[in-house]
Order: structure tokens, then sequence, then C-alpha cells
């Protein structure tokens, strides 16, 4: 079975949403998504909620809003997030999601065509396309290219030896 790839998911990155908070200093938030093929089955847009708060404006937690269709209807969805603060090395701190599956720290949920709710990569079972072995093999072949361009230009025999094994061992990958 193909995993999924996290880049065909949707994405809330918790870096741009404490900059969005920080910049409109509001209790709640919109993300939109453009609704293409990929998408249909998800929710065009979500309402991020601050849900605990300190008075010096820590966020604790947040919840996300948002309706999606399902075999029984329309299903309102309403999923509490646990932020996490890091303290950083050089001062100040980081903030990052706690996934609600695996209660790991995240700095991406992700929405998977088979999960109602936002998890993180791991609890998604989702990969990166760049891990993919098409894109390796396309990857290993644009090299193999590139190689054999600079060995119509180059005629020192060090360098001519080294692009051949170079290339070799791009082949048999």
């Amino acid at each position: 079975m193909t995993k999924t790839f996290a880049e065909h998911c949707l994405t809330i990155d918790i870096n741009n949403l404490i900059k969005r908070f920080r910049l409109t200093r509001s209790t709640s938030l919109s993300i939109h998504w453009n609704s293409g093929s990929e998408f249909e089955s998800y929710p065009s847009s979500i309402n991020v909620i601050k849900d605990m708060e300190d008075p010096d404006g820590t966020i604790y937690r947040l919840r996300l809003k948002y309706t999606q269709d399902s075999e029984e209807g329309r299903e309102e969805i309403d999923t509490p997030i646990r932020l996490i603060r890091h303290p950083c090395n050089l001062g100040g701190e980081r903030y990052l999601f706690e996934c609600p599956r695996c209660y790991n720290s995240v700095y991406k949920l992700s929405k998977s065509p088979i999960e109602n709710i936002f998890l993180c990569r791991k609890c998604n079972d989702l990969t990166y396309f760049s891990k993919n072995s098409i894109y390796n093999h396309y990857r290993h072949t644009k090299k193999i290219e590139k190689i054999d361009e600079q060995l119509k230009e180059r005629h020192w025999a060090k360098t001519r030896n080294k692009l051949m094994l170079e290339k070799e061992r791009l082949s048999k990958l």
C-alpha cells in the first residue's frame, strides 16, 4: 500500500498561526484553502479559536472548528489542540502543537483523507514526495545528465575519473 504524500494534505503550521494571532490580536482566526480536485472531501475553511490564555497573552490551547462531509451527512468537528512552549537556547520561546493522538510535539498538523481530525505526519502515515523512489530516480537521472554535460567540457584526467566514478555509482542506484 502506498502512503499519502504530506504535500497533498491540508496542513496547519504553528509558526504561521502564532504570527497571525500576534498581528491581529484577536481570539479567533479563519484559515481558508482553495477547493480543488485534490481537496474535494476537505473542509474549505477552519475556524481557529484561542481556548485557554493567560493574562500575559500566552496561549495554551486552541480549538479547530470545521464542517466535514461524511457518509451520514455534514458533521461538525470541534477538536481541542494543546500548545506546548519550549524555551529557546538564546532566550524566548517556541510554540509547538501537541498531536491529539500520540502527544508528540510537532510544528505542523495535517488532515489526511482517511482521518477526520488534524494529526501529526506519523499518525496520518504520511510521507514526503522527496522520499519517494520515483522522485529519487528522477533526481539521479538529472544528476547523470549534468555529469554527461560536465564530461563534454572538462579534459583533466583526475576530474574526468571522478565524474565517471560518480556517474557509475548513480547508474547502479
